[in-house]
């Protein structure tokens, strides 16, 4: 099976939010894109809670993230896993988290994009020794639903209300 590799981090001026999902999906990859699918809800969803028109291409919406100091990368730095879906993720690798967010002293909260992010995130977690996981001391850390189109029993309402919180810090 192929190792599929994820993104480097989009990173802004004084971020205020870490948005982490788990890894790239097959459209996204190909696209070379974060949430490149075209049925993907992130950036529908960060638009409508930034009061912005949804932008139309990928420098736009990175562009908004930046406005907005939204910070976004993935878990997984790569991973084992045929075809998109989550569940099926195998060996991942992850990325230096905590070494961002060390050189990003401005992120207030991390939102975990899904529940294979939340469960990878703290797995990450646990493989850091006390002075790395110090760093992610007095952030908040939201368990947010998936913007996935495989997590259809969300609405689009439903999804802002809950990514609403991250505009709270």
């Amino acid at each position: 099976m192929e190792e599929k590799s994820g993104f480097s981090p989009l990173i802004c001026e004084n971020p205020r939010v870490l948005v982490l999902g788990s890894l790239p999906g097959d459209r996204s990859l190909q696209a070379g894109e974060y949430y490149g699918h075209p049925s993907n809800r992130f950036w529908r969803v960060i638009a409508d809670l930034c009061s912005e028109p949804l932008p139309s291409g990928y420098p736009a919406k990175k562009a908004m993230l930046a406005r907005n100091r939204i910070l976004l990368w993935d878990v997984y730095s790569s991973a084992v896993r045929p075809g998109s879906m989550d569940a099926d993720i195998r060996e991942g690798k992850y990325n230096d988290i905590a070494a961002l967010v060390s050189s990003c002293r401005s992120v207030a909260a991390v939102a975990l994009n899904g529940k294979t992010a939340e469960k990878a995130f703290f797995r990450y977690l646990d493989t850091l020794s006390a002075e790395k996981r110090a760093v992610f001391d007095g952030l908040h850390v939201y368990s947010l639903p998936s913007t996935s189109p495989a997590n259809a029993r969300w609405g689009l309402q439903a999804l802002e209300k809950e990514w609403s919180v991250i505009f709270s810090v």
